[in-house]
């Protein structure tokens, strides 16, 4: 893994690791009064987690006062990150703790941190989640703080596929997971299906959190196989060609980026196919969007309705 990233999590697992961020950050170390708050829900309770917090700035370690709340329960008031680099004469502190006996079997956590600092400010939190599902792949969490310049490269090889998920800051750069390049600047987020090949970094870029799933198998998906018109039905048939389930499968017709219909499934099996009927609207639609989650992420198909197939 990348230099600055330190393995919090290696092991064969039934289920899958998950990475959530908080929004709305960075956010100013200004005051005990004006805390950042994140407040998420999940839809499978996980086994363990794990919180990070990144702060940024001119502000030494020690002039740095902060207090962390999980779900109400106070998890630090001593600020004392275990991941320390200076670079550009700013600091970057990454602090993590084990938040599993305040999360486990719950679907939801409130997160507050009160920071007051001169010259500080939370560059970034988030959790990484060990979700318990009905299969097995290995899975890796790796967390700190990691300052490129230049060019790295992460080997993934073996057979199968690999669900990665990144944190980072770019000043900068590209990053390519298998055959997927993007150009990141800022505060970036990242989570792609990767058939082999390698992790690509390129640029000024710190990464603060890499998440990977490595699955046997085809990768899965969900597919529009085909689209018709009975009377005043619009019939859609979905497959996924994969070898895991799918599941929360969320179908939109639209004109433009209006939606002019919709449907959900709950699921859909490896190799299985499923009928969606929906209402035929009053104005031809120019689109079909699909979104559908596996190993904790969301994944998006966009197409124009004559592509189905």
């Amino acid at each position: 893994m990348l230099p600055g990233l330190e393995v919090y999590l290696s092991k064969n697992y039934g289920g899958y690791a998950q990475l959530v961020t908080a929004p709305q950050y960075p956010h100013s170390c200004l005051s005990f009064d004006s805390p950042a708050r994140y407040v998420t829900t999940f839809s499978r309770a996980p086994e363990s987690s794990l919180l990070f917090v990144v702060l940024r700035g001119r502000s030494r370690a020690e002039d740095v006062n902060w207090r962390v709340y999980v779900n109400e329960v106070k998890v630090s008031r001593v600020f004392k990150p275990q991941h320390v680099v200076r670079a550009q004469s700013e600091y970057y502190y990454a602090y993590v703790a084990d938040i599993t006996p305040i999360v486990r079997n719950s679907t939801s956590v409130d997160l507050i941190i009160k920071c007051h600092a001169p010259e500080a400010r939370i560059e970034v939190a988030g959790l990484t989640l060990l979700v318990p599902d009905d299969f097995k792949n290995d899975v890796g969490v790796y967390l700190g703080i990691s300052s490129i310049e230049g060019e790295r490269s992460i080997e993934i090889g073996g057979n199968g596929f690999t669900v990665v998920s990144m944190i980072g800051r770019s000043r900068g750069g590209t990053v390519s997971l298998g055959n997927i390049a993007k150009e990141v600047s800022g505060s970036f987020e990242l989570s792609e299906v990767v058939t082999g090949g390698a992790i690509q970094l390129r640029g000024l870029l710190d990464v603060y959190a890499v998440v990977v799933n490595k699955y046997s198998g085809t990768a899965p998906d969900v597919l529009v196989q085909e689209v018709s018109e009975v009377g005043n039905k619009v019939r859609l048939l979905l497959a996924n060609p994969g070898s895991y389930k799918v599941r929360n499968v969320d179908v939109k017709l639209l004109r433009g980026s209006s939606v002019l219909g919709r449907a959900t499934l709950e699921y859909l099996t490896p190799g299985g196919s499923a009928e969606v009927i929906l209402e035929k609207p009053s104005s031809p639609a120019t689109g079909i969007k699909v979104t559908f989650e596996f190993s904790g992420q969301v994944f998006t198909r966009s197409l124009p309705l004559n592509s189905a197939g």
